[in-house]
């Protein structure tokens, strides 16, 4: 889709010039969001916030997402520094949607003018719960169950079977053996760890790997 927008005759500015003009991409727009059913709308938000091009013709439902947290999305795009490299994340963090009455996460695309003054953003926005649903749960061989889970870059959980989106972080395990776990799989490494259940005594087995491109963990 970035392609896409690149490969136009106009640039960003023409979004907030000759809006009018535009409508024609509208058809486009609603093409790439009935792709997925991962995918809520498509769009163009300008530095205020505000909806001006949308797959949702004519824009009369309101937005995912209200104005200041779209300001936030434009103003959040946060640096990663792992190990091998430092990167800038285009994904959002997770957020409840009045109009959905879930959660959604937005991808989004900066696009400047030539002075390199802020234009507005590119942005999709994602079911969280559909992206989260292609979280399968683990079975052994034995037919032993386990499950996944999210976490960001500070710890904090973002995607939990028992849990909602950021109320646990790492620092709220009971288990020490769990919160170091935690703290390991935030240094943008993939690893397979064997520890013990303070609680239970038992051998548990988690592998973690990172999800680079938006800053979390998949345990």
């Amino acid at each position: 889709l970035w392609q896409f927008f690149f490969e136009q005759s106009f640039d960003a500015n023409d979004i907030e010039n000759y809006g009018v003009n535009l409508q024609k991409l509208i058809p486009a727009l609603q093409k790439f969001r009935n792709s997925s059913p991962l995918y809520l709308q498509v769009g163009f938000w300008n530095v205020s916030g505000n909806r001006v091009l949308s797959s949702d013709a004519g824009m009369l439902v309101p937005d995912y997402l209200n104005t200041a947290e779209r300001r936030a999305i434009l103003e959040s795009a946060k640096t990663f520094k792992t190990s091998t490299l430092t990167y800038k994340s285009p994904v959002s963090a997770v957020l409840y949607s009045d109009r959905l009455r879930g959660y959604v996460v937005t991808v989004h695309k900066a696009f400047y003018d030539d002075f390199g003054s802020l234009l507005g953003s590119l942005m999709i926005d994602l079911d969280f719960s559909q992206l989260t649903g292609l979280v399968n749960p683990i079975v052994d061989d034995e037919g032993e169950r386990g499950f996944t889970f999210l976490v960001d870059r500070n710890g904090e959980t973002i995607f939990h079977p028992h849990y909602e989106p950021y109320s646990t972080r790492f620092t709220q395990y009971r288990d020490p053996v769990m919160r170091e776990f935690i703290i390991y799989t935030t240094l943008g490494q993939s690893g397979l760890e064997m520890y013990t259940d303070t609680e239970s005594q038992a051998k548990q087995m988690a592998a973690y790997a990172p999800v680079q491109t938006a800053g979390w963990t998949l345990v």
